[in-house]
């Protein structure tokens, strides 16, 4: 059985970074996913801040960058990120893996940012096997209730519209429900956590589900970077063998849990 985290052992695990002005984010690798770009949700602002401060080998966009194929509903921020990307891309290497909502082809993709589109990606450090991939793959209810997805998808934009108080934590609130309908997170964990088993990966990434979890069962590490599309964003990062899922809020990360992968000899 999947081990939960409850929410008072994630407040007593949470410690915010040391922060000084200007204080860069170094990681070897970062995973940021569920940007959705075009949607009014999208923290377009703050990942723009978030992304001129990082400073990584490898930068995985670990799916649905773009909301939909709608680019007018692109905002100034939101083509502010796509150059910020565009720029990290010539001092670090930048995965864009494919989400659902990124059916964008590959080319006009590449073209955005200069970079390549994959299906997934793997790699190999301090001999430990990572993978990461959207996650939707695992996600049988999206591709067998088509017209239902798009059809809460359709509300939650047309509510999302409406710029209110009370519309924004009621379209917050019918995310949360729709995505224990349609985004079965734990199925997904569980799904990625047998393939990682069975390919042999000691620590897999997923996005799509939109929530944010670092755990570790048999020995193997799933990791969920969680979403830009809401006001408490969460990004992955891997230094050396150690896995920390944060938040960066007030133009902080705040570490909320870590995990360490033993080195093999």
């Amino acid at each position: 059985m999947l081990q939960k985290i409850s929410e008072s052992s994630l407040q007593e695990s949470r410690r915010i970074l040391p922060r000084k002005e200007s204080q860069l984010i170094e990681y070897d690798v970062v995973l940021i996913s569920d940007i959705h770009l075009g949607s009014p949700m999208c923290q377009a602002k703050e990942l723009a801040a978030f992304l001129n401060r990082i400073r990584v080998k490898y930068l995985i966009l670990v799916g649905d960058i773009f909301d939909d194929l709608k680019f007018n509903r692109l905002q100034h921020w939101h083509w502010e990120v796509l150059s910020r990307l565009r720029k990290i891309s010539d001092h670090c290497e930048v995965i864009w893996i494919r989400g659902n909502h990124d059916t964008v082809s590959a080319k006009t993709m590449s073209h955005l940012l200069g970079v390549n589109v994959r299906n997934n990606f793997s790699w190999t450090s301090q001999s430990k096997r990572f993978y990461a991939v959207h996650g939707d793959r695992w996600d049988t209810f999206i591709y067998k209730h088509r017209a239902f997805t798009e059809f809460v998808t359709w509300i939650y934009n047309a509510i999302q519209a409406v710029d209110s108080r009370h519309t924004r934590s009621f379209s917050r609130w019918l995310k949360k429900r729709a995505k224990l309908l349609t985004r079965n997170s734990a199925a997904i964990q569980f799904s990625a956590l047998e393939f990682a088993k069975e390919k042999n990966i000691d620590a897999i990434f997923c996005g799509h589900t939109h929530v944010a979890t670092l755990q570790r069962q048999d020995n193997i590490v799933y990791g969920n970077d969680g979403t830009w599309q809401s006001d408490d964003p969460h990004f992955i990062g891997i230094r050396d063998t150690t896995i920390s899922l944060c938040k960066f809020m007030s133009d902080s990360p705040i570490e909320i849990r870590s995990e360490t992968m033993e080195r093999r000899l």
